[in-house]
């Protein structure tokens, strides 16, 4: 089992440290089951103004990630192997994944075929590509 732990160092100009509330630069790239998004305002409400660098244990979607927009530098850590392995290969070669995605047929058969795939089996930009189709 290995756990998701990506160090996010910004340069300096962009660590102020501070909650922003302003509209979020990016989003997450799924849904996932337990995310915090229903949760954003009060989450968002109990932040402190300013910290050190941000920590998330629970990453999942990563919707307070992406709301916070974290000026200061991350840790970003989660135990799901599949969102492991999502957002290493989207950072190492999102390229790779969009193009497997672009041959993904948008049908009912082809979603169960997709879900049947042994996971392991799979490169680890096709099983990106599979999390994201299947999400």
């Amino acid at each position: 089992m290995e756990l998701l732990q990506l160090n996010i160092d910004l340069p300096e100009e962009f660590c102020s440290g501070t909650v922003s509330h302003d509209k979020p630069v990016a989003r997450p790239i799924l849904k996932w089951a337990g995310g915090k998004t229903q949760l954003l305002p009060e989450l968002l409400a109990r932040m402190p103004e300013t910290y050190g660098k941000f920590i998330e244990p629970f990453f999942g979607g990563g919707a307070l990630f992406f709301a916070c927009q974290p000026k200061a530098g991350a840790v970003l850590s989660d135990i799901n192997p599949e969102l492991t392995n999502l957002y290493k290969t989207v950072a190492s070669n999102p390229y790779e994944i969009i193009s497997l995605l672009k041959e993904f047929q948008n049908t009912q058969e082809f979603f169960y075929e997709v879900r049947a795939w042994d996971r392991e089996s799979l490169s680890k930009e096709m099983q990106a590509a599979r999390t994201l189709y299947l999400n």
